[in-house]
């Protein structure tokens, strides 16, 4: 993906006010962003399941925060409810997250910036988006996955997602109790197989490739002469 894409299956928001840092830091699972590198992150429910993936990138007096077009009306809502009387506001933006020419070497910093849109740019189809996901190795949350994974499942430990040191956030507990106690007995990974079937994201089924079940996060793209597609699947 080297040429500049427009990711239309994302909104994004802008929570401005003195009061955004606060309300973030008790809901991600991330620290914020220091400067203005985007960064991913997810909020998750009391059972630790990702309600929403995200990619928040700071700007003057707040953040600009990308979340699935599916989820937006239902992310607006959920902040609302929780804002109470903290000093910010939210608001739909009409600034753009686009894809860089190239990917950072950095998990950290993601390969995006955030514009706002011109007619030079051209659209991500919604395959150039998938494999935009598949690429950065990062789940991406939909309406139809929102609440069934929780992040180690989905390898945000593994990138250094997680902060397991900040304060408490919706799930807390159940993350970390798993990465302290527990054992991660099922990762994703990007799965390719020979055949297409029309696997729905947030189902399970049964790969033969695999000869078990797994968890189906995305999609299936093709990809040359077979198909991809990002799983939970066991640890062997």
């Amino acid at each position: 993906m080297n040429t500049p894409l427009l990711l239309d299956q994302l909104t994004v928001f802008e929570l401005s006010g003195k009061d955004a840092t606060t309300f973030l830091e008790n809901q991600i699972i991330s620290n914020l962003p220091e400067n203005k590198d985007g960064i991913y992150t997810a909020i998750c429910n009391p059972k630790g399941r990702i309600q929403y993936s995200l990619f928040i990138f700071k700007k003057d007096e707040g953040f600009f925060v990308a979340v699935n077009d599916d989820l937006s009306d239902n992310f607006f809502h959920y902040v609302s409810l929780r804002k109470f009387r903290m000093n910010f506001s939210i608001n739909k933006s009409n600034q753009r997250l686009v894809t860089q020419s190239e990917q950072t070497p950095n998990n950290a910093i993601l390969p995006l910036q955030v514009m706002k849109p011109d007619d030079s740019l051209q659209s991500a189809s919604n395959d150039q988006f998938w494999q935009f996901i598949f690429k950065i190795e990062l789940p991406w949350i939909t309406k139809k996955t929102a609440e069934l994974f929780i992040p180690q499942h989905v390898n945000l430990d593994q990138k250094n997602i997680i902060a397991f040191d900040k304060g408490c956030y919706p799930g807390q507990e159940i993350i970390a109790r798993l990465h302290y106690l527990g054992t991660v007995k099922k990762r994703m990974q990007l799965v390719t197989v020979d055949k297409f079937n029309s696997h729905i994201s947030g189902e399970s089924v049964y790969i033969p490739e695999f000869n078990e079940k797994v968890d189906i996060c995305s999609p299936a793209i093709k990809n040359k002469l077979s198909w991809q597609f990002q799983a939970i699947c066991p640890v062997k």
